[in-house]
């Protein structure tokens, strides 16, 4: 029976599902896109997983039913089964090396609205799950990292882990996520603990280059904007920006600051709602 989170717009991805080789128990397998943004991933992506979720603009996307296998391990011939075996796969818009830093608020939501809901519509406990581990804390991609599950303990594990906890992959996502904090809001406690220092976006402009303009690429490209996706915030890139701000009504000046990723964020909100 198809299982579709009723709270989660349902999209049309590369890849249909496929049915499980294996059985077992169900666990739940976080990944972080290591961008600011979905941009076109959810529909282009060629390795999807279920479930996409961008919590700092409520966007929360759903391509795969649960009850069938998603494609975002890796799995080399002749190995453990990873995808074919029942896994849920998320991929959750941040960075492993700042998600320890995010918001009292991202992780309520978070948890209030993916990992309780996931967990109650495949029947996990929330409460079990493998610690997940950050920068300075070992050498984590890599497939030899010492915090990578058995293949015996990969079959046989039910609950939540990271992509940096499975068998025969190399990456080291969601990073240091604080999954107590997890816990006990699903728990029904209040934080009690301050929010960490934040991370913020960073001002792009004319000569930016690195992971956060091909963000900010990838996010044009969604809007509908002819644009190479190269990290270069060249003047190709400064003449699409102008544009973007023109259409939403902000200063236009070619720079992405605050407002332009304010903006950004309402128009990709706008862009994934139910029709």
């Amino acid at each position: 029976m198809s299982i579709w989170l009723p709270e989660f717009t349902k999209i049309n991805g590369t890849k249909d599902g496929w049915t499980f080789r294996t059985s077992g128990p169900y666990r739940f397998v976080l990944h972080t896109t290591e961008t600011d943004g979905l941009g076109l991933m959810p529909t282009n992506h060629p390795s999807p997983p279920h479930l996409w979720v961008d919590i700092n603009k409520d966007i929360y996307l759903q391509g795969i039913s649960l009850d069938l296998a998603a494609y975002a391990l890796r799995h080399p011939a002749g190995t453990v089964e990873t995808n074919g075996i029942p896994c849920i796969q998320i991929e959750i818009v941040g960075r492993a090396k700042d998600i320890h830093n995010y918001s009292n608020e991202w992780y309520a939501k978070l948890a209030q609205k993916v990992i309780g809901p996931v967990c109650d519509a495949i029947a996990i406990d929330y409460h079990k799950y493998l610690e997940f581990k950050g920068e300075g804390e070992g050498i984590l991609a890599s497939e030899n990292s010492k915090i990578r599950m058995t293949e015996n303990e990969w079959r046989h594990f039910e609950g939540v882990c990271g992509h940096q906890h499975v068998p025969h992959n190399s990456h080291w996502d969601p990073g240091r996520l604080n999954y107590a904090k997890i816990i006990s809001i699903l728990d029904g406690n209040e934080i009690q603990e301050p929010d960490p220092v934040p991370t913020f976006l960073p001002i792009l402009c004319l000569g930016s280059q690195g992971d956060s303009t091909f963000s900010w690429q990838n996010e044009l490209k969604h809007f509908g904007y002819s644009i190479k996706l190269d990290g270069d915030f060249g003047a190709k890139t400064k003449a699409h920006t102008m544009s973007f701000q023109r259409d939403r009504h902000i200063i236009v000046d070619g720079v992405v600051g605050d407002q332009t990723w304010l903006e950004s964020n309402k128009a990709s909100k706008e862009s994934w709602k139910r029709p």
